[in-house]
């Protein structure tokens, strides 16, 4: 009986259960112990075990962990990330766990406790049945581990439609008033944003503008009508485009949605389309210019 109790809480956890929940249905420390030692359950950390014939699983590392503070841990940083699906952990890569508990220090095999002074967002999302950080509080901690791959990480997110820009600048601001770990590259991110606002466009478009001039790249044609889409620079005869926006024009995953079919578009119709971010026209002038130049070769220009 007590044997069937215990699979109904595995199900629910990859296969885990903890002492607490074995004692709910009578199971005794000792008799907890001897389950560990003959093998009916495989200890992972102090007081959570793995029912034998479960396979290990990242998810279950994750849970386990979760498990071990009680209960009330929150899969954090590249943990959270994984669940939402937009981090594939490394091998050996660490667990890691949010401890909102302000008991002592715990110290588990395997897994980073975090115990962050900012508690700021901190109501827990259920994934796969795991308690987890919010996508935006989730890349903010990440950026505490990882500052540089914030941004190929935001890119991920805002096409699963997980983040938008006002969630994101709403969130460094809640997390930049407690001076929270990881906020400066989320911070540096939306100040890199080319968020589709009319005048950063038209700023965007005059500096390539200025990039052009008194180059030998061909004349252009701006704001030119291809089908149903506005291309920002086209060359017509070479059937080559220039965006200059990047993918940080994209606020929402509708925005993503319509730039794949207007891309679509314009490939199935034999244009070449290159995309250029404000970072990129302003702090790598030579490498757009040549990226641009070799492309309009390739078509016959220059000839």
């Amino acid at each position: 009986m007590q044997q069937n109790s215990l699979d109904q809480f595995a199900k629910k956890q990859f296969g885990l259960v903890t002492r607490w929940q074995a004692a709910s249905i009578g199971v005794t420390t000792n008799r907890w112990y001897r389950m560990n030692q003959d093998g009916r359950l495989l200890p992972i950390h102090t007081n959570v075990s793995v029912l034998f014939g479960y396979p290990e699983t990242y998810e279950q590392r994750i849970m386990a962990g979760v498990l071990a503070v009680g209960g009330l841990g929150i899969a954090s940083h590249r943990s959270a990330l994984m669940l939402w699906g937009v981090w594939t952990p490394r091998t050996g890569e660490p667990v890691d766990i949010i401890k909102t508990a302000r008991r002592g220090k715990v110290d588990l095999g395997g897994v980073i406790v975090h115990s962050p002074r900012d508690h700021e967002s901190l109501a827990p999302i259920r994934l796969n049945g795991i308690r987890t950080t919010n996508p935006t509080r989730s890349l903010i901690d990440f950026g505490a581990i990882h500052p540089y791959l914030v941004p190929r990480i935001a890119e991920q997110m805002l096409m699963k439609g997980l983040i938008d820009f006002k969630k994101l600048k709403r969130a460094v601001a809640q997390h930049s008033a407690r001076g929270r770990a990881g906020v400066g590259p989320a911070r540096a991110l939306i100040n890199d944003w080319p968020y589709s606002r009319g005048p950063a466009d038209s700023v965007l478009e005059l500096e390539f503008q200025r990039l052009l001039h008194g180059t030998e790249i061909p004349p252009y044609e701006f704001q030119y009508k291809v089908g149903p889409f506005i291309a920002d620079f086209a060359w017509p005869e070479f059937k080559v485009i220039v965006e200059t926006d990047g993918w940080g024009k994209f606020e929402t995953k509708d925005d993503l949605e319509r730039f794949a079919e207007r891309h679509a578009y314009l490939e199935r119709n034999g244009w070449i389309v290159l995309h250029f971010t404000w970072k990129q026209v302003t702090r790598a002038k030579g490498k757009v210019y040549s990226t641009l130049y070799s492309t309009l070769q390739s078509r016959g220009a220059f000839v």
